[in-house]
């Protein structure tokens, strides 16, 4: 569980303000890894990540050809001088949105880089795990759902700021961690990451990365599945909230199979079901 004293949030630079720091990226194609490429950095926005994931294309574990998405690269003498804050992994979300998009709230996880004002921080005081718990929340349609009936035109950080986040037991932290670990944190560019996990919490980062979309709407799935019950919400509410209607703020932009595989999910672990969280290694 969350303390709100115990999260803030930031936003850094400026596209047009704090145009003459930046340099420009090598190009589509360039190498990407943690640490950037050569002495750059890559400055992200928003559109760079994607409900906690930064964008990749699963069929070659690869960033497409415009990523990231600005043209813009920073050095790390800048970053640095520029007291750029170090963390372990970042909990960013998209500054943009209104209730009537696919989705209104967007959450990501990415590596220590500077980031564009259209990609907010949440600065957490706890560590990687809980940065992933927080991720898998934030990007769950339950979160979402709260979210847009909340907002109109934009959403800004007030809103963000009185969200309500679950009551989650260990069970349910370790699942989201667990699952979210294997969704949000890939073995190649978060590969510091895992690396530290694994020496700290083995035991969270033992289930298979997905490989495929197929694999990866499994995994998001399950962890709607654990977000709602934290939440208190049942079978029959999640149905409630992926239902398609005419009213503007639903999911009905939402591909019918992606709602049905959310649906049924929740259905498979729910205590009517017979099976609960101990069965979620088995999906």
């Amino acid at each position: 569980e969350a303390d709100a004293g115990e999260i803030s949030f930031g936003r850094e630079y400026d596209p047009t303000d704090d145009a003459k720091l930046f340099v420009p990226w090598p190009g589509a194609g360039a190498p990407l890894a943690w640490a950037g490429h050569g002495d750059l950095l890559p400055v992200l926005e928003g559109k760079d990540f994607w409900q906690g994931r930064l964008r990749a294309d699963f069929s070659t574990r690869r960033f497409p050809t415009d990523f990231p998405s600005t043209p813009d690269g920073l050095s790390r003498k800048t970053w640095v001088l520029g007291a750029g804050p170090v963390e372990s992994i970042r909990l960013v979300f998209r500054n943009t949105g209104n209730c009537q998009m696919v989705r209104s709230f967007c959450p990501g996880l990415v590596p220590n880089w500077p980031c564009k004002k259209s990609a907010y921080r949440i600065m957490v005081k706890a560590g990687i795990v809980q940065r992933v718990i927080l991720a898998a929340v934030m990007q769950s349609f339950t979160f979402d759902f709260v979210f847009r009936r909340r907002i109109d035109a934009n959403h800004n950080v007030c809103f963000v700021r009185e969200q309500p986040l679950p009551q989650l037991s260990p069970v349910h932290e370790q699942w989201l961690a667990r699952l979210g670990i294997a969704l949000f944190l890939d073995e190649e560019l978060m590969a510091p990451v895992r690396h530290a996990l694994l020496t700290e919490n083995p035991e969270l980062v033992d289930h298979p990365l997905p490989q495929t979309e197929s694999a990866e709407a499994i995994l998001r799935a399950a962890i709607e599945a654990v977000v709602a019950d934290g939440y208190g919400m049942t079978a029959a509410d999640l149905h409630g909230i992926m239902a398609s209607t005419d009213d503007p703020r639903s999911f009905s932009k939402i591909p019918m199979e992606q709602r049905q595989a959310v649906l049924s999910a929740v259905d498979a672990f729910s205590p009517a079901a017979g099976r609960h969280w101990e069965t979620l290694g088995k999906i």
